[in-house]
Formats: structure tokens, C-alpha cells, sequence
């Protein structure tokens, strides 16, 4: 949370609103607006193939394998994470 210079609190999404949603997604994003979310935090990152994406963690460790979101592709990366 923030607060402004009229020190009102503002209200943050982090990784848009996860409740109902899928995190960093679109529908996220959406939802947080929808619950009144005065600013949505997201994490952006290139793959390999210099796509931007909305990824929160730099390694895909379910497998502990030490694999980084920016040496694989966009596609490969929608394959593992289709939503």
C-alpha cells in the first residue's frame, strides 16, 4: 500500500485481484479494477524470444529444475502455464 500526499491509503492489486482469477492475468487485471484497486502491481519480463510477458517469478522451480523465464520461448512458456 501507498499513501498520497493527501494521505489517503490507496488500495493495491497485487498480481491484479487472485481471488476469482488466475494471477497475472487479464481477467486479474480486470477484477482488480472491478473491486475498486486504485493501482495494480504486475511483473513484467522478456523470454527468449524477447516476448513481454506478465510473469511473477524470474525461475520455474515446480520441478526445481532452474529454469528462467528468459531462456525459454513465449510458447513454451503458455505450454507449462496455459492460463
Amino acid at each position: 500500500m501507498i499513501m498520497k500526499k493527501d494521505r489517503r491509503l490507496l488500495i493495491g492489486g497485487h498480481r491484479g485481484c487472485k481471488c476469482s482469477e488466475y494471477e497475472n492475468t487479464i481477467g486479474a487485471i480486470n477484477e482488480g479494477l472491478r473491486c475498486g484497486a486504485d493501482y495494480l502491481e504486475m511483473d513484467i519480463q522478456y523470454t527468449k524470444d524477447d516476448k513481454i510477458v506478465v510473469f511473477h517469478d524470474i525461475v520455474l522451480d515446480e520441478e526445481r529444475t532452474n529454469i528462467f523465464v528468459k531462456d525459454i520461448s513465449a510458447s513454451e512458456l503458455k505450454i507449462k502455464y496455459p492460463y
